[in-house]
Order: C-alpha cells, then sequence, then structure tokens
C-alpha cells in the first residue's frame, strides 16, 4: 500500500516516553498500514532502541527503525528525511505523543488532498498527559488558503513546528537538511521550507499533544543557558537560508522569514539577559559582533524592531552599554521582563 505519511521519531534516552508515543500512533491496521514510522536512535544508552525494534517487529506494516551513532536532533531528521516513503512528512518528538482518535481522519485527508503545507492544532499536556491547554489558529477551514493571505498573521508567524506537516516532495526539492549536533533545530523546521510553499490548508483538529514540564527538557531556562551556543548556532544557520533565497522569495514570505529571525534572536539575547555573568556576558559580545559582521541588515533591523516586536528595547540599551556592571544588568533585566 502506497504510504501517506511519514512520521520522523527522532529518540535519545527516550525509554520513559517511548512506549506512550509510539503507542498514540497505533490506528487500525487498514489505516496504520499508511503510515510510515521512522523512529531514528540516535546513540541512546538506555532501552530505548530495544523498544523501537519492538515495535517494528510487531508493527512491520508501519514501523522501521533507524539506529544510528549519537549526532543529535537535525542527524535524525537528516537520516530519514531520504528514506521517506510517504507522500506527507510530520515530526514526533518522542516525549510527545499523537491524538490517536483523530490520526486516521487526518491520514485519510492527506491521502485525498495535495496542499504543500497542512495546520493542525495541538495540544500542550502536562506529566499526567491531561491537556492545559490547545493551540488552534483563526484561519478558515474548508478550502486552500494562499501564503500570501496568511504569512503576515501574527498566528502564522508564531506557529510551532507542532502544527506543520509538508507535503514531502516539498523538503526534497529544497535538499532540505538540518544542522546536525545542536539542539533548537526545530526552528529551522519551520523556516526553509516556508520559501516553497504556496498553498495551505488549516486541518482544525489535535494530532500532536506536547509535553510540557519534562525534567531537562530543551525549553527550560536552565538547559537553555546551557545551550546557549545551540541558539546562537541555529540562528546563524536560518541566516545562511535568508542569505541565499533573497532572489526568490515573495514579500509576504519574507515579512514571515524576518519574524523568525527576530524570534530567534530575541531567545538568545533574553535568555543571556536573564542569565546574565561575565562568561554570558563575553559570549554575548562575540555574538553580537559576528552577527554584524555576518549580516548587517540583520543586526540593524533587529535593533530597529525590538521596540515594536519585544515589547521594549534592551537590545539596544545593551549595545550602547555592553559593559554595564553584571550586578546593574541583572536588576534591569528583571525589572524588564517584569513589566513585559
Amino acid at each position: 500500500m502506497k504510504k501517506v505519511l511519514t512520521i520522523i521519531v527522532p529518540t535519545y534516552n527516550m525509554e520513559l516516553y517511548l512506549r506512550y508515543s509510539l503507542s498514540s500512533l497505533l490506528i487500525k491496521e487498514e489505516d496504520r498500514s499508511k503510515l510510515d514510522i521512522i523512529i531514528v536512535n540516535d546513540g541512546s544508552k538506555d532501552n530505548s532502541l530495544n523498544i523501537a525494534y519492538e515495535y517494528q517487529n510487531l508493527y512491520p506494516d508501519a514501523f522501521r527503525v533507524i539506529d544510528k551513532e549519537n549526532g543529535n536532533y537535525g542527524s535524525c531528521i537528516n537520516a530519514a528525511l531520504p528514506k521517506a516513503a510517504g507522500k506527507y512528512i510530520k515530526i514526533l518528538d518522542a516525549d510527545d505523543s499523537f491524538n490517536t482518535n483523530n490520526l486516521a481522519d487526518y491520514v485519510l485527508f492527506l491521502e485525498n488532498n495535495n496542499y504543500d503545507l497542512v495546520l493542525t492544532d495541538f495540544d500542550i499536556v502536562d506529566n499526567n498527559r491531561k491537556t492545559s491547554s490547545t493551540c488552534s489558529f483563526p484561519f478558515p477551514t474548508g478550502k486552500g488558503l494562499s501564503i500570501k493571505d496568511i504569512a503576515n498573521t501574527n498566528a502564522f508567524k508564531g506557529m510551532q513546528m507542532h502544527a506543520v506537516t509538508y507535503r514531502t516532495d516539498i523538503l526534497l526539492c529544497l535538499q532540505y537538511k538540518q544542522t546536525e549536533g545542536i539542539s533548537y533545530t526545530d526552528q529551522e523546521w519551520v523556516f526553509a521550507p516556508m520559501i516553497n510553499i504556496k498553498d495551505i490548508y488549516y486541518y482544525n483538529k489535535t494530532i500532536y499533544r506536547y509535553l510540557w514540564g519534562r525534567e531537562g527538557q530543551t525549553m527550560s531556562p536552565a538547559v537553555r543557558t546551557k545551550q546557549i551556543g545551540d541558539l546562537i548556532t541555529c540562528l546563524f544557520s536560518i541566516l545562511d537560508v535568508w542569505g541565499c533565497s533573497q532572489k526568490i522569495i515573495t514579500n509576504n514570505i519574507k515579512d514571515y522569514l524576518l519574524y523568525r529571525i527576530l524570534f530567534a534572536a530575541k531567545e538568545i539575547y533574553t535568555t543571556c539577559f536573564l542569565n546574565y555573568s561575565i562568561q554570558i556576558r563575553d559570549i554575548l559580545k562575540k555574538f553580537d559582533c559576528n552577527l554584524k559582521d555576518k549580516n548587517p541588515y540583520i543586526y540593524t533591523y533587529i535593533a530597529e524592531q525590538g521596540k515594536t516586536i519585544f515589547k521594549n528595547n534592551y537590545i539596544g540599551i545593551w549595545r550602547k552599554f555592553p559593559n554595564t556592571p553584571i550586578a546593574t544588568v541583572k536588576v534591569l533585566c528583571k525589572l524588564y521582563f517584569r513589566l513585559f
């Protein structure tokens, strides 16, 4: 049977979550056979690989395993994408899950349509897998949408990877690859492919269930501070895409891409300011200098848009006084982020 949806499941030391994640994909057999579920074991040191093979052995019609040396998140996507057999493609993090009740109907929809990008609702769930909130879009459903009509909306600009399903050909035509060896490459997943997107459909049912609050999660402030270098590398990666795409992008998608660049930059500056130290200050100064050298336009744009986009002008202020005493910066930043 022809595969409809490839689901890439990057997996590193996820034995406590992986069974729950994979079991959420167990729809009835006739629909499950349309799924192409690629579990990429990224050199796990726990029982993740055995769990992955367990599902491959039990459900060979849908599950398959790629076992590779550790290379971090992007390397898992790069390993699976060339082997994707589905008409569409979506990522499922190994600690998250899908809404099983809605998945079969969603696969049927994808089978019968050919949009470049399909957006779906997603739940944010706690450690007990209870829904704390649902993220949805204010777009009409029941018809295709042109990217030029929604690219500049706040809802589209702020979307997350959990909402995204791409037609696989979009990625293959781009020869899409993610940066390897770092975290936070989900920013790349909602950046580079947009260059080729023409039409979109909003499927207003929950498909993805995003687990929030797990210890060690990359979005936690402590981990983000520790891995600030990954955030910086990711930003420079999307800046490379931005630089190479100037001749082919339209004004509508240009504004979207600029917003995503600003969002990525904000994550770096705010993480540094809220955890300011001598070491962090030196990292930030080096990053800011490299950004100015690499892309003067973006460097200036961040300062110009800071007050509007980020609700205050802390980036511009810091650039004027980069050697302000550490204690003073900490106090001012706490005041800034309390107010905004």
